[in-house]
C-alpha cells in the first residue's frame, strides 16, 4: 500500500575537495527530516533512516568551502532519477541555517511531483 506522504531517505552530503563531510551537513539535514516528521499529522514527509527504498526520495550534494563561505550544489532523486538540482548559500558557522535552506527546496522539489 503507497503512503499518503512521500518517504525521504537518509541525506548523503560530501566536502567536494576532502571528500568528507566534516561540517556534518548530512547528519543536519536529517535532523531537519526527523523534525518534519515528528509533527505527525502535519508532517509533509516520513523521514526513513536508511540508504534505499522503493519510490523513496533522496537528496544528496556536494558543497565547496571558501574561507567562511560555503556553496552546496543539491540533488533530489527518487528512485534513481533526478528531478531537481538547485545550490544554496551560507556560511560555515552557520550550518543549520544552510541545512534549513536545503530542506526547504528539497521539500518544494517534492512537493511539485505526482505521488
Amino acid at each position: 500500500m503507497a503512503s499518503p506522504k512521500p518517504y525521504v531517505l537518509r541525506a548523503v552530503f560530501q566536502d567536494a575537495e576532502l571528500i568528507r563531510d566534516h561540517l556534518r551537513l548530512a547528519q543536519r539535514v536529517n535532523d531537519q527530516w526527523r523534525a518534519i516528521t515528528s509533527r505527525g499529522r502535519e508532517a509533509t514527509v516520513i523521514f526513513v533512516d536508511v540508504d534505499d527504498a522503493p519510490d523513496a526520495y533522496s537528496v544528496i550534494g556536494r558543497y565547496q568551502c571558501r574561507n567562511e563561505d560555503v556553496t552546496a550544489d543539491v540533488r533530489v532523486f527518487r528512485g534513481g532519477k533526478e528531478l531537481g538540482r538547485y545550490t544554496e548559500h551560507g556560511k560555515k558557522v552557520e550550518a543549520d541555517k544552510l541545512a534549513d535552506k536545503i530542506v526547504a527546496r528539497a521539500q518544494e522539489t517534492i512537493r511539485q511531483q505526482p505521488q
